[in-house]
């Protein structure tokens, strides 16, 4: 006979179980037709040629184009991206919430979570750039985590917060516990 205790951790874990596996359907459960991926790559060949004044209006045809699909996080992500190249703070922040709407994306979600959390710190603000890095994945690539980790600290002696510093510091004992020794 199961205990209240022992019963209560085997539904636990069944729903924590059940919760990741629909955090990574979520994104498949979105349109995605081979028009739509032809479409998606061609912009994306634009915007790896680093020829972004091309690859902007590209997207922006792509997202009127195309009702909310598969790669429409992606085309907001990237033209967040153009903005961040271009230096272009406030443009980009709206993009990469958008990207971000229904979850973070295993391939380049960190990436949107870290780099909306540089354009607020570019902005000179902090708090917001603190709060943006606390929904930053606990899981995931040491590397960019430690980038997080040493944004985090950045901005804290910016803003002189030892808390956030504090944090900060913390979460880069984090990342680098995830990279090899020889990337230390």
């Amino acid at each position: 006979e199961m205990t209240s205790r022992a019963l209560a951790k085997v539904f636990f874990v069944i729903l924590l179980c059940g919760c990741a596996s629909l955090e990574k359907s979520s994104f498949s459960l979105l349109p995605k037709t081979p028009e739509m991926e032809q479409a998606f790559q061609r912009t994306e060949r634009l915007f790896y040629a680093k020829r972004y004044d091309e690859a902007g209006p590209a997207y922006r045809d792509y997202l009127s184009n195309f009702p909310y699909n598969y790669y429409t996080p992606q085309a907001n992500f990237r033209l967040a991206e153009i903005h961040l190249v271009r230096e272009e703070w406030r443009e980009a922040i709206p993009l990469y919430e958008k990207s971000l709407e229904r979850g973070i994306y295993p391939d380049w979600g960190p990436r949107a979570v870290y780099q909306q959390a540089i354009c607020y710190y570019r902005l000179e603000e902090y708090d917001r750039s603190f709060q943006v890095l606390d929904g930053f994945p606990r899981k995931g690539e040491g590397e960019i985590r430690v980038r997080a980790g040493s944004l985090r600290v950045k901005g804290a002696r910016r803003s002189k917060n030892s808390q956030e510093e504090i944090k900060g510091y913390l979460e880069l004992v984090d990342g680098y516990s995830l990279l090899p020794p020889s990337q230390w």
